[in-house]
């Protein structure tokens, strides 16, 4: 080719394909996947979980839950603080319960972690309430869960964002390829 053309070719990828394949490996080392063993007690699927730093601490796993939930007395023990607002829940038996927000600085799940998880916490007089692994911690990455499989596969793509300080609204970081 370069004999008929008079112009010396190049054989290779373009300079577009090695640029795209360097911010693909970037990219590609900001992704991660873990998949974790759930516990299955009674129809219902737990999942280990450290608070803090502390525990694990066996919780159930819900995808149809709001924000994650804890009673006063895991609070307590882990150290929460509460951020001065209240929330009204609505209990498993159908009541409406007042119940205290707080954040969790760091929560785990396998060798995932994410920092400033907001999580109610249920009132003393509800007694030791199951603590719910919610949505306000399962936003955070994508997620693949058959029911019965015995397995939960979480991948978080974005980098770890803490809740909104009370008086503050998140601000999210520059998005990624120009969307």
């Amino acid at each position: 080719l370069s004999a008929s053309s008079r112009i010396k070719q190049k054989l290779g990828p373009s300079k577009e394909l090695t640029s795209a394949i360097k911010w693909l490996g970037r990219f590609e080392g900001s992704v991660q996947s873990e998949t974790v063993e759930l516990h299955r007690e009674n129809g219902v699927d737990h999942v280990d979980v450290m608070l803090n730093g502390k525990g694990p601490v066996r919780m159930v796993f819900d995808t149809g839950a709001g924000p994650t939930t804890l009673s006063s007395e895991l609070a307590s023990r882990f150290g929460l603080k509460p951020t001065g607002r209240t929330v009204v829940c609505v209990v498993a038996d159908g009541t409406k319960v007042t119940a205290k927000e707080m954040i969790i600085r760091t929560m785990r799940v396998g060798r995932l972690t994410v920092k400033d998880v907001t999580c109610v916490v249920m009132p003393k007089d509800k007694g030791d309430v199951a603590p719910l692994l919610g949505q306000s911690f399962l936003q955070r990455f994508d997620f693949k869960y058959t029911q019965g499989s015995g397995r939960l596969v979480l991948t978080k793509v974005e980098p770890d964002e803490p809740a909104a300080t009370p008086g503050k609204a998140a601000t999210s970081k520059k998005k990624r390829g120009g969307r």
